[in-house]
């Protein structure tokens, strides 16, 4: 069982103050190898300009070694090595009002068409948000046997993660990374531990921020016109302990915390969305406490946007003849390709080669992908 990242009681209900407590949220800035070895500087609480549910809502972290400065905005700690470049490229996000009506809301977010942000942002919303309240439902035209693939597919992996809860001891610390808007951090905040849902993102870190906040939520629904565009109220999930979830904005590929930290990482479909998949592969297995375990899935969906040729597992990375992307996974968990993931020796566990993953943009758009999972474990 592993030990790993237990957070006390007495440190709830703000569990940004208990991290920074613990010392697991570090500077990006100072954070680097230094004779094979991770050197880091523990971050803290710096000015907190407002408070909201017993946790800073506007506020200011700070470095004490090189001096650097990173917003808490709305809830949500912006912990990035250029926070400044995170900023300009998430403008419009920061800026965006939520104290306008529905109906007014919707019609000025028309003024971008859906190929610019934050049109296109507010598809990525309408989609990923169904998870939190549908196990997909039927479509027009949807056949029932998809749709029951792609509940089971999602009953799959809240089950995994139950069996992985179960390996751990309570109150420990999970984090998802590639979060989007929290389902899994959520899901691990019901069932005993304590989580951190890191995204690059701002939009779905506020969405989720707003839902711990308030315990409700309003999200797009996106029409099959694809520019009509409506909203529903969201519910916290029942059970959930909104103490027990961080919204936090970061760098998979470099992420701010002590080193063997979590008993529980998880990066659903993050590998082909990514620029560096053997680095996030690196990332997070030296985020593991001993005994920790990991999750990845992918559907190895590569576009050159994001992932160059030359980084792709299976297409240039493999150690057999064949260039399957499954088992380079495999083998960069495993340390079977040392010089592309240094640190890396985990033990594999469970493994679906064709996990179902359907995506619903509106009632006549679903996408399918099949995604490969495995799992794998720290020793100790």
């Amino acid at each position: 069982m592993s030990h790993g990242g237990t957070l006390d009681r007495a440190m709830l209900p703000d569990m940004l103050r208990a991290l920074l407590q613990r010392e697991v949220l570090v500077c990006p800035t100072c954070r680097r190898l230094e004779a094979g070895a991770l050197v880091d500087r523990p971050l803290v609480l710096g000015e907190v300009h407002a408070e909201a549910a017993g946790r800073p809502w506007q506020g200011m972290l700070c470095c004490p070694g090189c001096g650097t400065r990173y917003p808490i905005v709305d809830g949500v700690p912006v912990v990035l090595r250029d926070v400044a470049g995170w900023i300009r490229a998430q403008e419009r996000s920061l800026l965006w009002r939520d104290d306008l009506a529905p109906g007014l809301a919707s019609w000025l977010q028309a003024a971008w068409p859906d190929h610019e942000d934050p049109g296109w942002k507010r598809e990525l919303l309408a989609t990923y948000t169904r998870d939190l309240d549908e196990i997909p439902p039927g479509g027009v035209g949807l056949p029932a046997a998809l749709a029951e693939a792609g509940r089971g597919a999602r009953e799959f992996l809240a089950a995994r993660r139950v069996a992985l809860v179960a390996e751990v001891e309570p109150g420990a610390l999970a984090v998802d990374l590639g979060a989007g808007v929290g389902v899994p951090a959520l899901h691990f905040a019901q069932i005993g531990l304590h989580a951190v849902a890191l995204e690059r993102e701002f939009g779905p870190l506020r969405l989720l921020s707003r839902l711990l906040r308030d315990g409700r939520a309003r999200v797009p629904r996106m029409g099959c016109c694809g520019g009509d565009f409506s909203e529903v109220e969201l519910a916290l999930p029942p059970g959930t302990n909104p103490s027990r979830v961080l919204p936090l904005a970061a760098d998979a590929l470099d992420p701010p915390f002590r080193a063997r930290t979590f008993a529980v990482v998880t990066a659903y479909n993050l590998l082909d969305n990514v620029e560096n998949p053997p680095l996030l592969l690196q990332q997070a297995g030296a985020l593991l406490a001993p005994g920790g375990h990991l999750a990845v899935s992918s559907p190895y969906d590569w576009t050159s946007r994001v992932t160059p040729l030359g980084l792709r597992l299976g297409a240039a990375i493999h150690l057999g003849p064949e260039p399957d992307p499954a088992q380079a996974l495999r083998d960069l968990l495993a340390g079977r390709l040392p010089g592309l993931a240094p640190g890396l020796a985990l033990t594999l566990g469970r493994e679906e080669p064709r996990l179902p993953w359907l995506l619903q943009r509106h009632d006549r758009s679903w996408h399918l992908f099949f995604t490969h999972y495995l799992e794998a474990r720290r020793g100790g």
